[in-house]
C-alpha cells in the first residue's frame, strides 16, 4: 500500500519553508493526490525527489 504524508510532512522531510511546499504544491511542481479536502503526497515519490538533487530554485 502507497504511503501518503501530509505538506507540513514534506516540509519537515525536506527542510522547506511551509508555505513554500504550499506553493509547490498548489503549481503542480509537487505531484499530489486529494484525499477529502486536503492534499497528500507520495513518500515514494519525495524519496526519490531528495535523491537527485531535491528542489533547486531556478530564479
Amino acid at each position: 500500500m502507497t504511503k501518503l504524508i501530509t505538506i507540513p510532512k514534506f516540509a519537515q522531510m525536506t527542510g522547506l519553508p511551509y508555505r513554500l511546499c504550499l506553493q509547490l504544491v498548489g503549481t503542480g511542481q509537487i505531484p499530489s493526490v486529494p484525499v477529502g479536502s486536503r492534499r497528500r503526497i507520495d513518500v515514494r515519490w519525495v524519496e526519490q525527489w531528495l535523491a537527485a538533487g531535491g528542489y533547486r530554485n531556478d530564479k
